[in-house]
């Protein structure tokens, strides 16, 4: 009786499988991608960075209770480090935090920032530094059902403000971010970072994949 060459075929998607499950949980566990915080400019500098913590029902101030709601519009974000600011700091002017990402991991290269703002913030204000310093508005437009939201009694909600930062090729890894300072009493921005997988030899393997089950076929 003859019997395909099944064995082998089987042999690679096995392989295949194996050798892609280190990127697989690099993608469903974007954690690791901030070393430290600190605020270096401003009255109210107390912060907290929560390691692979942004949630449903994460806590998004330092100082307040406030949490974070329909966190699954933006799933991508979920399992990543993010940062508690104090929503007093809202007011001051000036105000920078620096975070520290961490240079020292060599299964990425890059990091996706997003910083999560009120959306009654006049961010053509006093926060035209995003614009300015390359940020890009990722929710702009969007129905506030499908936005990132407080559990306020009267809720609010945040635009995504999103810039992928690459790897420094010496010297520390650093992003800024500053001042809010509308003079109001919205809510203070949020940070959360993504770490971008490094590609691999495994997206080699899986697009080879088809091609090898091909020749074997035709053996």
């Amino acid at each position: 009786m003859f019997i395909p060459n099944i064995l082998p075929a089987r042999s690679i998607l096995t392989l295949l499988a194996v050798a892609v499950l280190p990127l697989q949980a690099a993608l469903a566990n974007p954690e690791g991608a901030i070393e430290s915080v600190t605020v270096v400019q401003g009255t109210d500098t107390t912060s907290l960075l929560v390691p692979g913590g942004f949630a449903e029902d994460a806590k998004i101030f330092n100082d307040r209770v406030f949490l974070y709601k329909n966190t699954n519009n933006a799933p991508f974000l979920i399992g990543a480090d993010y940062i508690q600011l104090m929503n007093v700091a809202r007011d001051d002017n000036p105000f920078e935090v620096q975070v520290t990402l961490d240079s020292t991991d060599t299964t990425f290269s890059a990091v996706d920032m997003y910083v999560l703002i009120d959306i009654r913030v006049d961010t053509a204000g006093k926060m035209a530094w995003l614009s300015n310093d390359g940020w890009t508005n990722l929710t702009s437009g969007k129905p506030t059902s499908e936005l990132i939201a407080t559990n306020e009694t009267e809720i609010h909600h945040f635009n995504l403000w999103h810039q992928r930062f690459g790897a420094p090729a010496s010297g520390p890894w650093v992003v800024s971010t500053f001042q809010q300072n509308d003079s109001t009493s919205r809510n203070m921005y949020g940070i959360v970072a993504v770490a971008v997988p490094e590609p691999s030899a495994v997206i080699m393997l899986l697009m080879a994949a088809p091609l090898l089950l091909r020749r074997r076929r035709q053996q």
